[in-house]
Formats: C-alpha cells, structure tokens, sequence
C-alpha cells in the first residue's frame, strides 16, 4: 500500500482523489464479465455514498478491467473523483475504503439485477457495432478466448457472492494498492 499525497497550483482549486488496484489475474470469459460487473457495482456504491450520502463530490466511479497484453494477466482497478473541498478529502477516502471493504462481502441483488438486465440489452445491439467485432476478433487471435458465444449464459449464472468475492480476491486482498491525492495550493 502506497499513498502520494501532494499539492499543486490551479486554475480550479479542487482536490483529485486516484486510487488503484492491481494484480494478477487469470483472463477468461467469466472474469471479464465479474470485471464488468464490479465496475458497475462498484461504480453505483461510490455514487451513493461518497457523492449522495456525503456531498464530497459531484461525479465518482470505479473501472475494473482485465489487462492480457502484459507477460502475466492483470485487474487493475481505478477510482478517480474530484472532492468538492479540500475538508472532505480524508472523510472521502474512508468512504470509499469502506464501500470496497463493504463489497468484499456483500453485494445488493437488486443493483446485480439491474446491471445483469443492462449486459443483456447491450449484448444485443453491440452484435450490430463493428467496435464489438473487432474487439471480440482480437480477443480470440491473440489469446484463444472466445467471449461471446457464451457471454450471456455467464452473465445470468453470476451472483451477488460471485462479484464479492471477485472484489475480495481479485481486488481487495492482494494489497497492491495505490492512493494519490492532489490538493490545491
């Protein structure tokens, strides 16, 4: 665990939270569709409580994404938000840990069954977009994995505990993790 904490002149004197997880991490169909899934959730818990709950920020999200282009598969995930005001950094940072901590453990099936409803959707019209194909195409030649002929069976086989312990195991656990946090002047 690492924190960088350091100030900076600007134009807007906001302070800028980044945060990041990174390890190992086998690349498959179902680890790609649990990365996409803890994006989401994560995504909506950090909305809720650091923004909503806490008015410490106007817009906040994770991004969870498997990485096959170096020697050893990775997830790195990253949180990035701008905080309102320089006295709601530390609260904002606590927050999120415990949002992430919170996620190692349970996860709400009601945000799980709205974000399996929009993969779903999505998987339909992304069958019309060439961005899709060339993605999938690529996937299959350079790493042997076919991650679409069973991409909506995997989506509906997940569950809430499948996503906490993604987060847990994949995330959270491994410890190799990165706080920066810019302040203004």
């Amino acid at each position: 665990k690492k924190v960088n904490r350091f100030t900076r002149k600007m134009e807007t004197p906001k302070p800028y939270i980044v945060q990041f997880f990174n390890a190992p991490c086998d690349y498959n169909l179902r680890n790609d569709v649990l990365a996409d899934y803890a994006s989401n959730i994560l995504s909506m818990e950090l909305l809720k409580a650091v923004r909503e709950d806490a008015g410490a920020t106007y817009n906040i999200g994770a991004n969870v994404q498997l990485l096959y282009s170096t020697e050893q598969p990775r997830v790195l995930t990253s949180i990035k938000t701008p905080i309102s005001e320089p006295a709601k950094v530390d609260t904002a940072i606590t927050i999120i840990a415990d949002c992430m901590e919170k996620a190692t453990k349970t996860i709400d099936p009601e945000k799980v069954a709205k974000v399996k409803a929009n993969f779903m959707k999505n998987a339909d019209v992304n069958l019309k977009r060439n961005s899709y194909w060339v993605g999938t195409i690529n996937t299959f030649v350079s790493k042997g994995i076919d991650v679409m002929t069973d991409y909506k069976k995997t989506v509906e086989s997940v569950t809430p505990e499948d996503i906490a312990t993604f987060i847990r195991n994949n995330i959270v656990a491994p410890g190799n993790f990165l706080n920066i946090v810019m302040m203004p002047e």
